[in-house]
């Protein structure tokens, strides 16, 4: 999830500390506390946000848990319906977040490079490299390499980052970025792999310069998992 969600939910998460706080309640102020770090936590991942959803009623259901509400005496029957109407509510709503985060987001490697990207290396961007340079040696159209990479379900990049990796100057040296080639093109994929609770999503960058006549110079391709 972007940042600005991230903040959000954290936001929401923190209106039930200061309930509790104003009703001086140590004990739910201690839980919703704990409550909102592991909802901004959650909510970094698509797939757990309605947990951190559940997390946030369950935070504000323990703040207020010594709050009398003044509501209007129901019948039993009305009650129930009122349970169930909530139950299912909140079900679909969850079903349908799961259901477009399912079909909206990339849950495998594009096809491309997932020989590279599935190597046990930490660094896995000279195999990545190696590969495209394999199948789009220098003096390719670079219109090829654009339909492949949208057939893949690669991204156009409004304003493709300035840096590009450098070559290493020795095996296993610390990786140099420098200024890209006037001109340099970005495509981008991100995907999220098995469940992992560590590590977030994986975002593949291919970066290539072309000359005048539309034909490949140059061609890289990187990537990187934020991780805890």
């Amino acid at each position: 999830m972007p940042q600005q969600g991230v903040f959000i939910f954290t936001m929401m998460a923190a209106i039930a500390p200061l309930i509790a706080l104003l009703r001086r309640d140590g004990r739910a102020l201690g839980w919703s506390l704990l409550a909102v770090v592991l909802v901004c936590w959650l909510a970094s991942y698509p797939y757990l946000v309605p947990v951190a959803i559940l997390l946030i009623i369950a935070s504000f259901g323990l703040a207020c848990g010594g709050l009398s509400l003044r509501l209007p005496a129901v019948s039993a029957e009305t009650s129930l319906w009122i349970r169930t109407i909530a139950l299912y509510s909140l079900f679909f709503a969850i079903t349908g977040y799961a259901l477009n985060l399912f079909l909206s987001y990339n849950w495998a490697p594009p096809r491309i490079l997932a020989e590279p990207l599935a190597s046990p290396l930490n660094d896995r961007d000279g195999p990545m490299t190696a590969t495209l340079n394999a199948q789009f040696p220098e003096g390719t159209d670079e219109a090829v390499l654009r339909a492949s990479l949208l057939k893949d379900g690669f991204s156009d990049v409004a304003r493709p980052r300035p840096l590009c990796r450098l070559p290493e100057i020795r095996p296993g040296s610390m990786r140099r970025y420098g200024s890209c080639p006037a001109g340099s093109r970005e495509m981008t994929y991100e995907y999220r792999g098995p469940v992992n609770f560590v590590c977030g999503s994986t975002h593949v960058s291919v970066k290539w310069s072309a000359n005048p006549d539309g034909k490949i110079v140059g061609l890289q391709a990187t990537g990187y998992t934020p991780c805890l």
